[in-house]
């Protein structure tokens, strides 16, 4: 399963922090205190709060970077551009 970064609202006092979802050490509330995630060695267990947004999606593999520099070439105005 692919990790992402994930909103966690906190059970306890209602603060919201984001997360990632494999966390490899214990993951505390920064408003309280109280253990929102504990590592498992994979996918990480949520504790004391709950998802609120899964905020980047996981993208295929390599995707995303002809995109990317098809982007920055229209910035740059070099798109379609001949090196003459």
């Amino acid at each position: 399963m692919a990790s992402n970064f994930i909103k966690v609202k906190c059970k306890k006092c209602g603060n919201v922090q984001t997360v990632f979802s494999h966390a490899t050490r214990e993951v505390v509330c920064l408003g309280c205190g109280a253990v929102l995630l504990e590592p498992t060695g994979g996918k990480a267990h949520l504790v004391y709060g709950e998802i609120v947004e899964v905020v980047d999606e996981p993208k295929e593999k390599g995707a995303g970077a002809k995109e990317r520099n098809e982007e920055a070439s229209e910035e740059n105005g070099t798109r379609g551009a001949s090196s003459e």
